[in-house]
């Protein structure tokens, strides 16, 4: 029973939970006779005196993340988070394959959270195009537009869908992109790092000049010293979508070249959900082209603990006795690294990598 003044909720259990919503409650076993009021002393207060904050939430807020890149007949799952000062009636994803449409109830799976299933047949090669329109008090808001009305009304205008690609299950599965991801590697910053245009349209390399190694730690001068730049990348999002597809993959193509107009040696690594990893050692060579390992090659690795934890004295390895076996539908980052394998005489020497892509092939 709700006792905050202005709060008109009331609940009933539904076998062993029930509905609530911010508020100040009296809990009570069914069929006790109620022998408390509000103005009843609770320790050095009265019950009244307990409260809820009052909403801070104003309008409707939807947050959604669209799989990106799906492959043909494979069903999209569409997950939703929606919070609203009103109640909700219903939230529909109206979209198209092709020629083909859909509509799909989202149904309500936890508090603010909707969930629903576009079916594998009504996904092909193409774009999967939709709208979420959520429907409350008979108003209709469409989404990512976020307007009043629905996409069939002949005066709504803003009808810019979510948009998904599909691709065949023989595609590439691209787990980088200089262009798109470069400002979301996970490293430590190097002063003369840089994106810069290729010759082929809508094409860039992450340039990673690495002039030393070894950096000297001003706040801690007594480590021993770590010959190794190591950088990751979380693919996680890039591989949703197309996790049927990754037992079917036999290589990981890095297409990019060296700096310096030297090779370089870059140890590319898969770091599992339980921080094990498994990688090679390729050697870079200053033209740009496709790079190749082979996913059966993959030995275990170190796995550099990215980001850096700071004190700077903590481990730069993961100290770990995993034994587990290599599995890549549990894959969570790419792990770069350079200074595994290379010569002792030339630890002191710069070297440096241009990242077009990485994928899986």
């Amino acid at each position: 029973e709700a006792i905050n003044e202005g709060n008109p909720f009331s609940t009933t259990n539904d076998g062993n939970s029930f509905s609530i919503r911010p508020g100040t409650y009296i809990l009570s076993k069914s069929g006790i006779q109620k022998i408390w009021t509000v103005n009843d002393h609770f320790n050095t207060n009265k019950l009244k005196d307990f409260y809820a904050p009052e909403t801070t939430v104003k309008k409707a807020w939807l947050k959604h993340n669209p799989i990106t890149e799906i492959s043909e007949n494979t069903e999209l799952i569409i997950k939703v988070q929606y919070v609203a000062p009103d109640s909700t009636e219903s939230i529909q994803v109206v979209g198209n394959s092709g020629r083909e449409r859909f509509t799909v109830d989202l149904k309500e799976i936890s508090a603010y959270n909707f969930e629903g299933t576009v079916p594998a047949d009504k996904i092909s090669v193409g774009y999967l195009n939709y709208n979420i329109t959520v429907k409350t008090d008979n108003t209709h808001i469409t989404y990512p537009a976020g307007k009043q009305g629905k996409p069939s009304d002949w005066d709504f205008h803003d009808r810019k869908p979510y948009r998904v690609t599909v691709v065949p299950n023989t595609n590439p599965i691209y787990l980088f992109n200089a262009i798109d991801d470069s400002d979301l590697l996970v490293k430590e910053w190097r002063n003369n790092f840089k994106l810069v245009p290729s010759k082929n349209h809508n094409e860039a390399e992450y340039q990673m000049n690495i002039e030393k190694l070894f950096v000297v730690d001003d706040e801690n001068l007594n480590a021993k010293p770590i010959y190794d730049y190591s950088f990751k990348h979380f693919i996680t999002d890039k591989i949703l979508g197309r996790e049927n597809d990754l037992k079917s993959k036999d290589s990981i193509v890095f297409y990019g070249g060296s700096l310096n107009d030297a090779p370089c040696k870059l140890q590319i690594a898969f770091v599992l959900d339980d921080g094990s990893a498994y990688g090679k050692v390729i050697e870079i060579t200053p033209e740009l082209k496709n790079h190749k390992i082979a996913i059966a090659d993959l030995e275990p690795v170190k796995t550099v603990t990215l980001p850096r934890p700071y004190p700077s004295f903590l481990p730069y390895y993961l100290t770990h006795d995993i034994t587990t076996a290599f599995d890549i539908s549990r894959v969570e980052s790419l792990q770069f690294s350079i200074g595994p394998e290379i010569s002792s005489e030339d630890l002191e020497k710069p070297h440096g990598i241009a990242i077009i892509s990485v994928s899986l092939q």
